[in-house]
Protein backbone atom coordinates (compact mmCIF):
# COMPACT_ATOMS: atom_id res chain seq x y z
CA UNK A 1 0.00 0.00 0.00
CA UNK A 2 2.90 2.28 1.06
CA UNK A 3 4.12 1.56 -1.95
CA UNK A 4 1.30 2.82 -4.48
CA UNK A 5 1.12 5.73 -2.72
CA UNK A 6 4.97 6.79 -2.81
CA UNK A 7 4.36 6.19 -6.49
CA UNK A 8 1.06 8.41 -7.20
CA UNK A 9 2.76 10.93 -5.42
CA UNK A 10 5.94 10.91 -7.10
CA UNK A 11 3.89 11.04 -10.76
CA UNK A 12 1.44 14.00 -9.00
CA UNK A 13 5.00 15.89 -8.18
CA UNK A 14 5.76 15.58 -12.03
CA UNK A 15 2.81 16.60 -13.18
CA UNK A 16 3.00 19.54 -11.15
CA UNK A 17 6.47 20.34 -12.16
CA UNK A 18 5.88 19.57 -15.74
CA UNK A 19 2.81 21.69 -15.51
CA UNK A 20 4.93 24.54 -14.17
CA UNK A 21 8.06 24.41 -16.18
CA UNK A 22 6.94 23.63 -19.49
CA UNK A 23 3.38 26.20 -19.20
CA UNK A 24 5.62 29.32 -17.80
CA UNK A 25 9.20 28.07 -20.39
CA UNK A 26 7.02 27.96 -23.12
CA UNK A 27 4.23 30.75 -22.21
CA UNK A 28 1.22 28.74 -23.12
CA UNK A 29 -1.64 29.49 -22.04
CA UNK A 30 -3.62 26.84 -19.00
CA UNK A 31 -5.06 24.08 -21.07
CA UNK A 32 -1.73 23.44 -23.42
CA UNK A 33 0.13 23.54 -20.68
CA UNK A 34 -1.80 20.83 -18.72
CA UNK A 35 -2.00 19.09 -21.94
CA UNK A 36 1.63 18.92 -21.99
CA UNK A 37 1.98 17.86 -18.43
CA UNK A 38 0.09 14.86 -18.98
CA UNK A 39 1.60 13.51 -22.00
CA UNK A 40 5.30 14.79 -20.24
CA UNK A 41 4.54 12.76 -17.06
CA UNK A 42 3.14 9.36 -19.18
CA UNK A 43 6.43 9.74 -21.08
CA UNK A 44 8.70 10.44 -18.20
CA UNK A 45 7.12 7.01 -16.30
CA UNK A 46 6.98 5.14 -19.24
CA UNK A 47 10.89 6.47 -20.38
CA UNK A 48 12.03 5.56 -16.42
CA UNK A 49 9.97 2.07 -15.99
CA UNK A 50 11.96 0.60 -19.68
CA UNK A 51 15.56 2.43 -18.53
CA UNK A 52 14.72 0.46 -15.19
CA UNK A 53 13.61 -2.94 -16.75
CA UNK A 54 16.66 -2.97 -19.36
CA UNK A 55 19.00 -2.18 -16.46
CA UNK A 56 17.93 -5.18 -14.40
CA UNK A 57 17.63 -7.60 -17.64
CA UNK A 58 21.46 -6.61 -18.14
CA UNK A 59 22.20 -7.31 -14.22
CA UNK A 60 20.78 -10.55 -14.26
CA UNK A 61 22.81 -11.49 -17.50
CA UNK A 62 25.63 -10.48 -16.02
CA UNK A 63 24.75 -12.23 -12.46
CA UNK A 64 23.80 -15.53 -14.47
CA UNK A 65 27.44 -15.60 -16.53
CA UNK A 66 29.14 -14.75 -13.54
CA UNK A 67 27.38 -17.93 -11.37
CA UNK A 68 27.93 -20.08 -14.23
CA UNK A 69 31.63 -18.94 -14.52
CA UNK A 70 31.73 -19.50 -11.34
CA UNK A 71 30.49 -23.01 -10.92
CA UNK A 72 32.91 -24.21 -13.67
CA UNK A 73 35.75 -22.90 -11.96
CA UNK A 74 34.97 -24.10 -8.48
CA UNK A 75 37.45 -26.68 -6.91
CA UNK A 76 36.48 -30.29 -6.58
CA UNK A 77 36.26 -31.54 -3.10
CA UNK A 78 38.00 -34.15 -1.50
CA UNK A 79 35.64 -36.91 -2.40
CA UNK A 80 35.89 -35.82 -6.32
CA UNK A 81 39.47 -35.75 -5.62
CA UNK A 82 39.92 -38.83 -4.27
CA UNK A 83 37.90 -41.04 -6.79
CA UNK A 84 39.91 -39.12 -9.58
CA UNK A 85 43.32 -40.05 -8.38
CA UNK A 86 41.89 -43.86 -7.61
CA UNK A 87 41.11 -43.70 -11.20
CA UNK A 88 44.65 -42.28 -12.06
CA UNK A 89 46.26 -44.95 -9.90
CA UNK A 90 44.29 -48.00 -11.60
CA UNK A 91 45.26 -46.94 -15.33
CA UNK A 92 41.42 -45.88 -15.69
CA UNK A 93 42.58 -42.32 -17.54
CA UNK A 94 40.15 -42.55 -19.63
CA UNK A 95 37.30 -42.80 -17.39
CA UNK A 96 39.24 -39.90 -15.14
CA UNK A 97 39.07 -37.23 -18.24
CA UNK A 98 35.73 -37.78 -18.96
CA UNK A 99 34.65 -37.32 -15.15
CA UNK A 100 36.80 -34.47 -15.09
CA UNK A 101 35.49 -32.81 -18.54
CA UNK A 102 31.85 -33.53 -17.60
CA UNK A 103 32.26 -30.54 -14.51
Amino acid sequence: MGNKVKSFSLAACLFVFLFVVVGASLHLKPMGAFLAAVSGTSLVIHGVNRWGEARLGAARKTETRFTSLQARLTVPDRQERREGSERLASGDVSQAMKSRESR
